[in-house]
């Protein structure tokens, strides 16, 4: 009779946790979605907006370092250019390690 009423007491426990938020969002949008049900307002949502990104901020990407081209590099510099649906201009460049295979 023991056994019974030791699951459902550990199962009442462990769903409190959950309600307790002990396993909340993982990301912003997860922060989003959870917060924003039954909101009808647009200054709570906008509350919710910020201090899901306070929780969540933006991770900004490392780009590679960098090293200055000298001039001998800088003529080496090929490329294309197309005109794209008549408002602006794609292109490529290339230098000689970007033509070597790896």
């Amino acid at each position: 009779m023991k056994k019974p009423l030791i699951i459902i007491t550990i199962c009442l426990f462990c769903s409190s946790l959950a309600i307790a938020g002990w396993f909340g969002p993982k990301t912003y949008e997860d922060c989003i979605t959870e917060s924003m049900k039954g909101v009808t307002s647009n200054v709570s949502a906008r509350a919710i907006i910020k201090a899901c990104r306070e929780k969540f901020p933006i991770q900004k990407k490392k780009l590679p370092p960098t090293t200055p081209l000298i001039i001998v590099q800088i003529s080496k510099i090929t490329g294309n250019c197309n005109l794209w649906w008549v408002i602006s201009f794609q292109g490529t460049l290339y230098n000689e390690k970007s033509l070597q295979p790896n």
